[in-house]
């Protein structure tokens, strides 16, 4: 008997969420309810600059991963990326924060961001389909996740800052300790 398409959607997103961190878990039902996020010609990009030590600047137009259910689908089954373009995974808190790259086709470098958009640590080129988790190995706010090779390319080092609204202090919250 065959699944209902429904079901058989809701299956497939439980089977790949892929964020494993402190970040509370979705329900099925809560997946069911956000729906498959927008198709990827009709999502909006967000200009977001990295200032290097040296003053010079890189730019990207991101996608925003805020809710669980955003950040939970990630780039998933993604063929192709822009190396201009990335995802900004915005979290309430600063906290240690782990990714795997389960049904990521793309090999990415993972970008972890603290409260005041100072760059905290970045991996290269993560693994597509791999489950091991990639730490940030500190508290972050945000991961920005860009093509792989992007970060080593574009100069972009630990201690850079990252400018985009999401970093202005009225946004922040810092994590009990």
């Amino acid at each position: 008997m065959r699944l209902p398409i429904i079901a058989s959607w809701v299956l497939m997103v439980l089977g790949a969420v892929f964020i494993v961190s402190q970040s509370p878990r979705l329900s099925a039902e809560e997946i069911k309810q956000a729906g498959p996020p927008p198709a990827q010609d009709v999502q909006k990009f967000e200009e977001l600059t990295i200032r290097r030590a040296d003053g010079t600047t890189a730019l990207f137009h991101v996608e925003m991963a805020r809710t669980p259910a955003e950040q939970a689908f990630g780039l998933m089954y993604r063929k192709e990326m822009a190396n201009d373009k990335g995802m900004l995974f915005v979290f309430p808190t600063e906290d240690e924060r782990a990714f795997w790259m389960k049904n990521t086709y793309l090999p990415l470098d993972m970008v972890f961001i603290r409260a005041d958009g100072t760059i905290h640590s970045i991996h290269p080129y993560a693994v597509p389909h791999d489950l091991t988790p990639v730490r940030s190995y500190g508290p972050v706010m945000a991961v920005l996740e860009i093509m792989g090779g992007q970060a080593q390319a574009q100069g972009i080092k630990v201690g850079d800052r990252v400018l985009h609204k999401v970093f202005a202090s009225e946004n922040v919250q810092k994590s009990a300790p």
